[in-house]
């Protein structure tokens, strides 16, 4: 988590240059890596990949905002 605290913008950045595509293959090889790492401590798999979405579809929300601001503050 400390890296993804420490490279936000650069991560954001990038995220937003991606296709839908490579975004949704991007998440699902998160999540089986996560699923997969975890599955001996943890008996819930579904949870792991709920949460993984979650932060995948947060990430969406926040470049569609910076995006919705950056191209309202070039119209001004």
């Amino acid at each position: 988590m400390e890296f993804v605290k420490a490279h936000k913008g650069t991560l954001l950045s990038h995220y937003s240059m991606l296709t839908p595509t490579q975004k949704m293959g991007y998440k699902d090889k998160v999540t089986q890596l996560c699923v997969k790492k975890q599955q001996t401590a943890c008996d819930n798999p579904r949870g792991v990949q709920h949460d993984m979405e979650a932060s995948f579809d947060a990430m969406d929300q926040e470049v569609c905002l910076q995006s919705s601001l950056l191209r309202m503050s070039n119209q001004e």
